[in-house]
């Protein structure tokens, strides 16, 4: 009897703090739904087994029932929670006058920040990205885009322009990042009209920070696979911005890394 009510204890102890220390951003409520399944899960889980092998003594397969269930779906459970928060549209601001929380968009016009990307690499992230940010900064001083670049422009003075502008540039680096090609098979990086190629060398020559964020499980770059205008950047300190559950903390690193990089 006592083993029985010490392994219920376990079942509801384990996800409990599992949800404590690694729930961060979710409120009481959302954690307080979401253990409930969990620990409903956890029993019919680690009391099947334990009838199946039929276990009637503390062995050490019983520990593994009694603690490997609450484990599991504690962990279904947090990624759920982070995928359905970060698909559900954000709710409409209220009409009335209720002091916010959420924290007001650096609106810092002088505060130009770059993103330089390729689409092929590291589009969807880099959309990611670029939405928190503007949650942090707002939408004006950050460049994302070479649709951006008006018609009938250089777009090699153009983008050189606006690099010129920015105070830190930000080079998104995926798994492809190095190694992509064109329709012909050449390497992009070894063409000196790559959008990628004349941004970085842009502001390499201007001495502006270039802050290498490395997604997908990327390395970072060593000097021989770049070209000698921008061999630079395998020197430049970076950062990972992995998927979820760890993305919202890493850009928060970003994020603060910025601000000081920013003078904020």
């Amino acid at each position: 009897m006592s083993e029985g009510v010490f392994a219920l204890g376990l079942l509801l102890a384990v996800p409990i703090i599992f949800f404590t220390i690694f729930g961060r951003g979710f409120s009481r409520g959302q954690k307080f739904i979401a253990i409930i399944p969990v620990y409903i899960s956890s029993y019919i889980t680690s009391a099947g087994l334990t009838y199946i092998f039929q276990l009637r003594s503390p062995s050490l397969a019983w520990w593994a029932f009694s603690i490997f269930p609450p484990f599991l779906y504690s962990f279904i459970a947090l990624r759920y929670l982070n995928k359905r928060s970060s698909s559900l549209p954000k709710k409409k601001k209220s009409k009335r006058n209720v002091p916010s929380t959420e924290k007001t968009p650096r609106r810092n016009i002088n505060a130009n920040i770059f993103i330089c990307y390729r689409r092929a690499d590291s589009e969807n992230v880099a959309g990611r990205i670029y939405d928190r940010l503007v949650q942090h900064y707002g939408k004006e001083p950050i460049f994302k885009d070479v649709d951006s670049i008006p018609l009938g422009v250089d777009f090699r003075t153009f983008l050189d322009e606006k690099v010129g502008q920015c105070q830190v540039l930000l080079v998104i680096i995926g798994n492809q990042w190095v190694t992509i090609t064109d329709d012909d098979g050449n390497r992009r990086l070894d063409d000196f009209r790559d959008y990628v190629r004349i941004e970085i060398e842009s502001a390499l020559k201007r001495n502006i920070p270039v802050i290498p964020l490395l997604v997908r499980r990327a390395m970072m770059p060593i000097e021989e696979e770049l070209p000698s205008e921008i061999k630079g950047l395998a020197f430049r300190n970076g950062i990972q911005i992995r998927p979820d559950p760890d993305f919202h903390n890493d850009m928060e690193r970003l994020s603060s890394a910025l601000d000081i990089a920013l003078g904020g």
